[in-house]
């Protein structure tokens, strides 16, 4: 049996897309049901399923209470904890030992591609410093990362 290791994390579409925010005890387990389409709601239908951070906690209790914690920063606090972890949004997933997703272009090709106009991600005009921004969310460290063995639980077995 697999051991539960609590997770938060986020997926986007691609760089700077659309965010989603979850929690699960098995990240590979969840990944796998996200790009299979069989979790219905929100990330089937915005296509949300690029591994783009993630953390692991002690607790299930304790990795709720975070995944509320960061459901409820701001976008801009959300992308701050993503780029310290992975400035490129690449999708780490595939670290986990997922395949890579086929119909995602790497960030500078869908940045060129886009149409979008690239939001400024310094603080609102008018206002200080991001206002009441976490400590967590603008310098400390996340919690370290755990190696694609430790979290898929196979001990480095593949």
């Amino acid at each position: 049996m697999r051991e539960r290791i609590p997770t938060v994390y986020i997926l986007a579409t691609g760089f700077y897309g659309t965010l989603y925010t979850g929690v699960t005890p098995n990240l590979v387990g969840r990944m796998m049901q996200h790009r299979a389409g069989a979790l219905r709601g929100y990330t089937k239908k915005y296509s949300v399923m690029r591994l783009v951070y993630y953390e692991v906690a002690d607790t299930m209790e304790v990795a709720i209470r975070r995944e509320k914690q960061v459901k409820r920063y701001k976008r801009e606090w959300k992308r701050n904890l993503i780029e310290r972890q992975n400035p490129a949004w690449n999708d780490l997933a595939v670290g986990l030992g997922l395949e890579p997703l086929a119909e995602l272009r790497p960030a500078a090709q869908a940045s060129q591609a886009s149409d979008e106009v690239p939001r400024h991600p310094g603080p609102v005009p008018g206002s200080s410093e991001p206002q009441a921004m976490p400590p967590e969310a603008r310098t400390a460290s996340p919690a370290e990362p755990w190696t694609p063995e430790q979290v898929r639980g196979d001990g480095g077995r593949g």
